[in-house]
């Protein structure tokens, strides 16, 4: 059921601002303890020495999850966006940090016609600008995880 579930709100969603983010979560050192541990299936990896799962999400403007996707910790943001963003409908507007500033990412987001409002990092060649609306998207961005 619980697999299931992501792709039914997915499949009813309508509306047309999204946001992505994702947060950190140590495993508990009695998580990781099993016989037949896969870390491929559960998600667990070495980040800075500990064990770590990384959440990821994509929700809509009002806090409902959209698409969630489950990590190794080590694992980077921007590497996850593409299998997120595939439940984005044409015309949307994609909220997103600094961490997913990437060439790769604005052009999946372009070919879907999905409008990518990312600030650029700061050692990025040729920043690009940023609408805020008139809110700060960080602001609400925050609500996500």
């Amino acid at each position: 059921m619980w697999d299931r579930l992501p792709k039914a709100v997915s499949a009813v969603y309508a509306g047309d601002i999204v946001m992505i983010d994702s947060t950190c979560v140590r495993v508990h050192q009695h998580g990781a303890t099993g016989k037949k541990w896969i870390p491929a299936i559960v998600g667990m990896g070495r980040s800075r020495g500990d064990l770590t799962s990384r959440n990821r999400a994509i929700i809509d403007a009002e806090g409902r999850p959209i698409n969630l996707c489950l990590t190794d910790g080590q694992i980077a943001d921007c590497s996850q966006a593409e299998y997120l963003m595939e439940c984005i409908k044409e015309g949307g507007t994609l909220l997103a940090d600094k961490a997913y500033d990437t060439d790769a990412i604005r052009m999946t987001a372009a070919d879907r016609k999905i409008w990518a409002n990312i600030p650029s990092k700061s050692n990025r060649k040729g920043r690009l600008r940023v609408l805020t609306m008139g809110v700060s998207p960080e602001k609400s961005r925050r609500a996500l995880l």
